[in-house]
């Protein structure tokens, strides 16, 4: 029986050099498959924190032409930008839900608290084109309507942005 010793001592000098090199070829393949993950993780993070502030970037989008109308009253340039930053901002949800940024339980809520938004907006809307004025009292109860699906989705959007802020302190723990 041979020992340690011994047993290297029958491999040939090429045999060594070339079972070296395989193995350094492994070491070196294993800590780049470490890599890839982590850059991976990492990129999916970011695209999940990216999916949350631009939530909240078109929904800033639409309060500030919601204020717009407000103030001035129905003007289709503001009404045009609204919509738009809406639709955006379904786009958005949509697009991080089937991506896997955003799990179907937040999509569902954010896409129902936005459509709830819609329902106040368009009702503020016909109210507006029936009067053709609101009372100081009116627009108020509309803005406070307003701030409450505002917040919602903030709320959401800034969960989503917590959710992969702690993904990020689990792989740094790791």
């Amino acid at each position: 029986k041979l020992n340690k010793g011994e047993y290297m001592l029958k491999f040939s000098v090429i045999n060594k050099i070339i079972s070296g090199f395989i193995l350094m070829i492994v070491f070196l393949l294993f800590i780049a498959g470490l890599g890839w993950n982590a850059v991976e993780r990492i990129d999916y993070i970011q695209k999940v924190v990216i999916a949350g502030y631009q939530i909240k970037t078109e929904l800033l989008e639409c309060r500030r032409q919601e204020k717009n109308i407000l103030v001035r009253g129905i003007d289709k340039e503001n009404l045009v930008l609204w919509e738009k930053a809406f639709a955006e901002s379904l786009r958005i949800i949509n697009t991080a839900k089937h991506k896997g940024y955003i799990s179907p339980k937040r999509n569902a809520v954010m896409a129902k608290d936005f459509l709830e938004y819609k329902k106040a907006f368009d009702a503020f809307l016909q109210k507006l084109n029936e009067k053709k004025a609101l009372t100081f009292e009116e627009i108020k109860v509309f803005d406070e309507n307003f701030k409450i699906y505002g917040r919602i989705v903030n709320v959401e959007s800034d969960k989503i942005t917590a959710e992969a802020n702690s993904l990020g302190l689990i792989m740094d723990k790791q």
